[in-house]
């Protein structure tokens, strides 16, 4: 009689585990878009700034296109 009052516990444990995993909703997040603004310096430079008055924190990120992708048609390794 023990050992099938635990069967049945370890069955229905197994149950519950295996149709709790299932997330519910749309699976898509919403975000709402950056407020952002774009300038280009005289050299060609583009600079995004988005300010957050939130923190006192600044981040700074270059980024340079540059490699194959970015070369002229028919010259390699300029870019």
């Amino acid at each position: 009689m023990r050992r099938l009052i635990t069967f049945v516990a370890a069955a229905l444990a197994l149950v519950a585990c295996a149709s709790s995993s299932t997330p519910q909703g749309d699976g898509a997040l919403q975000v709402a878009p950056l407020a952002y603004t774009m300038r280009t310096l005289p050299n060609g430079l583009r600079v995004y700034s988005m300010p957050d008055r939130n923190t006192a924190n600044v981040s700074v990120q270059v980024w340079y296109d540059v490699g194959s992708v970015d070369d002229p048609a028919g010259r390699s390794g300029f870019a």
